[in-house]
């Protein structure tokens, strides 16, 4: 590998993400003008299954769904498993379900303020997985891409957008937990080339799930118009990363012209017929 040094510009970042207040998270990332990338606050069923886990589960007791969760008394159980040699022997220790709010056990004894405790406490939480898919969501907008497939959690920032994501990052860290990483660097080919890679196969995969979402004529006016709106968001990023790694991309700006085309194509389609 040579020394040679690429111009261009740009960040790698990653991010510890910690569970968060969910009211205070939202409230300020909405005003960070990102308030669409928060995921919606957690269901009643997974606050329960967390509580009741948290409060009763062990190795030989598990969560179990009810057939019907969503109907009388619907909800889930908590089931004490006896494991022998040859066949485990399941028996239910209680169920639980919420309604407006109040967890309602049934089926056998369990402290039902207890789980309610916990059960508000996971409500008002945003879960450390939700916090890191509200990063993830924030730094696409930016034009951010995966720069390590592998490792799940390593990206690459182009250079006009490194100001707002630190911005954001210094927001989200002060509410305490999550500490995201954030490193300028001068590109070097080795560098360079694995942020192609990725960007390649995100624009083509991206590009071609689009154009055979639009062959199918199967969509509706909003679907059209989601697609033509991730069509132009593509084309976008393209052009920003044919600027921040001086490279010809020529062909990926020609695959997302040919989603935003037939985005275009479609919608043109659906329009009504003009009665004369």
């Amino acid at each position: 590998m040579t020394g040679e040094k690429i111009a261009a510009q740009g960040a790698v970042t990653f991010w510890i993400s910690q569970p968060s207040p969910y009211a205070t998270f939202r409230r300020v990332v909405t005003d960070l003008g990102y308030g669409e990338c928060v995921p919606n606050p957690r269901t009643d069923r997974s606050a329960l299954e967390c509580a009741v886990r948290e409060t009763y589960g062990s190795k030989d007791r598990i969560v179990q769904s009810r057939k019907k969760p969503k109907q009388k008394p619907g909800g889930i159980e908590l089931v004490d498993v006896e494991r022998n040699e040859d066949r485990n022997y399941y028996t239910t220790n209680f169920g639980a379900t919420v309604q407006d709010g109040q967890v309602v056990t049934d089926y056998g004894y369990a402290d039902r303020g207890m789980i309610q405790e916990k059960f508000n406490e996971e409500k008002a939480t945003l879960t450390s997985a939700a916090v890191s898919k509200t990063l993830t969501a924030i730094l696409e907008k930016l034009q951010g891409s995966r720069a390590l497939k592998p490792t799940g959690g390593i990206y690459f920032l182009p250079p006009d957008s490194i100001r707002d994501w630190r911005r954001i990052a210094e927001a989200i860290e002060d509410l305490g937990g999550t500490k995201v990483i954030t490193v300028e660097v001068e590109m070097d080919p080795s560098l360079s080339s694995v942020v192609m890679a990725t960007l390649r196969e995100e624009v083509m995969v991206e590009a071609l799930q689009m154009l055979d979402d639009l062959g199918r004529n199967t969509l509706s006016d909003a679907q059209v118009a989601s697609r033509q709106t991730r069509a132009e968001a593509l084309l976008e990023k393209v052009g920003v990363y044919e600027s921040a790694l001086e490279r010809d991309l020529t062909d990926l700006r020609n695959a997302a012209t040919l989603a935003k085309e037939a985005a275009m194509t479609a919608a043109i389609r659906q329009m009504p017929a003009v009665t004369v």
